[in-house]
């Protein structure tokens, strides 16, 4: 079994003002190194998720409609960090998946290495929760 199928699975819970979020990093793969299976480092964002949970806003339509959901979001990371491309994988509904694609934008990125230390592009899938807490659905 290739290490590559062996993705990071971490999940953290983060709340912002009135709102929890959920994210994690469940998928890179060497996007500039087809025969390089091995990632020592994964693309991480600067900041950890501190940085995401202060960059992250929840939607007011959304909010006030009691919209929830998990928004997954693939984004290829570049060499220098920043983001080439992004993309929604499964969405939830267009404030949302708007929502998470602005974050993820906004982030700075830190470069996935080979296990030699080599900075690549490297492709992240990262599931973005949307969670409203309960006195906030009660309004």
């Amino acid at each position: 079994m290739n290490r590559i199928s062996l993705f990071v699975t971490a999940i953290l819970a983060i709340l912002i003002f009135q709102i929890g979020v959920t994210t994690s990093v469940t998928n890179a793969i060497a996007a500039d190194k087809p025969d390089q299976v091995t990632l020592k480092d994964f693309p991480s964002i600067e900041g950890g998720m501190k940085s995401l949970a202060s960059k992250l806003i929840y939607p007011a339509s959304a909010k006030n409609d009691g919209v929830e959901g998990k928004v997954m979001v693939s984004a290829t990371i570049g060499k220098d960090g920043s983001v080439d491309s992004i993309w929604v994988v499964k969405g939830v509904r267009t404030d949302l998946d708007s929502a998470a694609i602005t974050v993820i934008k906004r982030l700075t990125w830190k470069p996935g290495k080979t296990e030699q230390g080599e900075a690549v592009k490297a492709t992240v899938t990262i599931p973005i929760m949307f969670k409203l807490k309960s006195d906030k659905k009660n309004q």
